[in-house]
């Protein structure tokens, strides 16, 4: 081989070492929940080893031109992806800079599109555009390489539900398909994927762990929860139903619980949750305000709900005061059903937006206190109490209501502290005239009886109150009027004073014609029955 043809053979393996080692942007979240864009990272892949010296990460504005940049440093480690991150929230960090959050697609504002350009000692060896261009060109600074190199819906692999950035691409990632490729065409190489900075990307629904709502609500020091942004399944039981806060049949915003702890839900599904529905969910840890969710939020293939029907064992409230309420301590409660009991409605919240009683377009906020200190009572506008007449007066005092602990903090980035609400969800959870025998919900009773059931009629969910002997233990069954069962609401039940629920559903899931059943409380000795009409 002559000289020239060896020296053209090494330039050929010198280009082709060079194109093997490009270092490109391979993953870039730039908009989280968070209005601070906390969690936001820009994610590099190249060859392990290559260094960062003289790499300079750009963002351009598609109305303006440059306005941030950060010089890198370090270089690539073995994995092979390199993790400039906006705070120490992102896994796998390599680098922190506070400018990684990057304009959320000006062209939603009348820009034409954003971009995030990686240069090499001032030149541009990769780019990655996004947001709503408009022509060929853009028609705006396009710092590209090469001219089209921008991300484009038409290539994202769920089109009908995932659209141009910024609105649908929160906590979601440009991602390269797959890692590493550039065919010098953004268009092609990406798509809207899930956060996985510092390993390798994911376009389909990640893994599914199993957790117990316990585990789902154990927090960080900052208040996020320690599963943030995990795709989980967990079970538990409707303690805050559909049709609340949404009355759209594909809206869900609701509540789950056990005995241990609750969430939210929040998302699209075509479930519809009645209160005691024992369910079975799937989909994203999401922290809003401070309150643990598990639910859609632009993930939408991945949210599913399993139906089990009518719980064993319905939820009960716990019982609180207003300073647990007020306290951090309410964080053990939160999502879940709890009772106050001789609680004062004090004074309406100051804020020119809150009235008593709630409205369809104005929120009831309400200082309550049980003389053991003032906590806040939250009624939602979206609650269907339009029309609400006999509501207890301000000054008034309540023997008891229930309701659900809530989170709602005062910042929508981290950390999360306080904004603990007391919500009750219908007229019914209040009970200021209420004869309900004073006994510790859980006390021990020497008469078996079904005490009462409220409301009656009803046409969502009526409460049963019972007391059993001591001794004793029984069942709690509903019939129709010619004898057949409808339901079977609690086993094995012991002694004390308690309550169960019937959401007017039958053995198998089915809601029941209206008219009027029997309760049937069936003991090892004793018998007790009480009618509740159903009005569908």
């Amino acid at each position: 081989m002559n000289i020239r043809k060896l020296f053209l053979f090494a330039l050929v393996l010198g280009t082709a070492v060079i194109a093997n080692a490009q270092v490109v942007i391979n993953e870039m979240l730039y908009e989280t929940f968070y209005t601070s864009n906390a969690g936001c990272f820009t994610e590099l892949k190249g060859t392990a080893g290559t260094s960062l010296d003289g790499y300079w990460l750009v963002g351009i504005d598609g109305a303006s031109g440059a306005y941030d940049s950060v010089a890198l440093t370090g270089t690539i480690p073995t994995s092979g992806y390199f993790v400039i991150a906006k705070d120490n929230t992102v896994a796998n960090a390599n680098q922190i800079s506070t400018v990684v959050g990057w304009h959320q697609a000006g062209g939603s504002t009348g820009g034409s599109g954003d971009n995030v350009v990686l240069k090499n000692n001032g030149t541009i060896i990769d780019a990655v555009g996004y947001g709503n261009f408009v022509g060929p060109d853009a028609s705006a600074i396009w710092a590209g390489f090469p001219t089209d190199n921008r991300y484009h819906s038409a290539y994202d692999p769920y089109p009908a539900i995932k659209r141009t950035a910024p609105a649908d691409s929160v906590n979601q990632t440009l991602s390269r398909f797959p890692d590493g490729v550039n065919t010098q065409d953004n268009r092609l190489d990406f798509r809207i994927a899930f956060p996985t900075p510092g390993a390798a990307n994911i376009w389909d629904a990640p893994t599914c762990v199993d957790r117990t709502l316990a585990q789902i609500r154990q927090n960080r020091t900052n208040g996020v929860p320690v599963d943030s942004g995990a795709y989980v399944r967990v079970s538990g039981t409707v303690c805050f139903p559909s049709g609340l806060l949404q009355t759209n049949n594909t809206a869900i915003n609701v509540y789950i619980q056990d005995q241990t702890a609750g969430c939210n839900l929040y998302g699209i599904s075509t479930a519809w949750l009645q209160f005691g529905d024992s369910i079975t969910i799937q989909g994203i840890v999401i922290p809003f305000h401070g309150r643990t969710e598990i639910g859609s939020a632009f993930r939408q293939p991945y949210f599913t709900i399993i139906n089990h029907g009518p719980a064993h064992v319905m939820p009960t409230p716990v019982d609180v005061t207003t300073a647990e309420m007020a306290s951090a301590g309410a964080e053990a409660y939160e999502g879940m059903l709890v009772r106050l009991q001789n609680v004062q409605l004090v004074s309406l919240a100051s804020g020119s937006s809150f009235v008593y009683p709630p409205t369809a377009s104005a929120n009831s906020k309400i200082n309550i206190n049980d003389g053991t200190g003032q906590a806040v009572m939250f009624i939602n506008k979206g609650s269907n109490w339009t029309g609400w007449t006999t509501y207890p007066a301000i000054g008034s005092t309540l023997t008891e209501v229930w309701g659900i602990c809530d989170q709602y903090a005062s910042t929508t980035a981290p950390p999360f502290s306080g904004g603990y609400e007391f919500s009750p969800r219908f007229i019914s959870d209040f009970s200021p005239n209420s004869s309900v025998s004073e006994t510790p919900i859980h006390a021990v009773v020497n008469d078996f009886r079904l005490e009462s059931a409220y409301p009656n009629p009803f046409n969502r969910t009526t409460a049963i109150r019972y007391n059993i002997s001591q001794g004793e233990i029984a069942d709690i069954a509903v019939y129709d009027i010619s004898g057949r069962l409808v339901a079977n609401l609690a086993s094995n039940l012991k002694a004390g004073n308690n309550v169960v629920f019937w959401n007017g559903r039958n053995l198998t899931g089915t809601t029941v014609a209206g008219g009027m059943y029997i309760i049937k409380m069936n003991g090892m000795k004793h018998t007790a029955t009480m009618k509740a009409v159903y009005l569908p």
